[in-house]
């Protein structure tokens, strides 16, 4: 995808949808726009942005929040999604950083699932 469509598309979605980040994840089938979206924005507005950035493709465009996926999801997407658009530069650190403690703190409690697993022969409390 060239320059100027990707341009377009984070202006779409800036247009109607506020986030600091927009990640693009690209298939022969269908365009995902990652993105960290404003809770309160109903579903009928991303209905409406996603027509809109459909009109521009050949392919589906979907539009995502980043929170629907588990952690280890969001850290793919950080490191092989293209982030098309951000607020400030620091966003994106942040962003990346935040996620990372995510899958940290993830597997943290897998280890203690683990231990709990390995003293008592069951992960539920006893």
């Amino acid at each position: 995808m060239d320059y100027s469509l990707k341009e377009r598309s984070a202006e779409i979605i800036n247009e109607h949808i506020l986030t600091p980040v927009i990640y693009m994840l690209e298939s022969d089938f269908q365009i995902e726009f990652v993105c960290f979206c404003d809770t309160n924005i109903e579903a009928e507005q991303f209905a409406r942005t996603e027509e809109k950035l459909n009109d521009l493709f050949d392919v589906d465009a979907v539009i995502m929040d980043i929170r629907e996926y588990d952690e280890m999801d969001r850290m793919e997407i950080i490191q092989n999604g293209e982030l098309i658009y951000t607020a400030h530069p620091v966003f994106e650190q942040l962003f990346a950083s935040s996620m990372a403690e995510d899958v940290r703190i993830k597997a943290i409690e897998k280890s203690e699932l683990i231990k709990r697993y390995n003293a008592s022969g069951s992960v539920y409390l006893q």
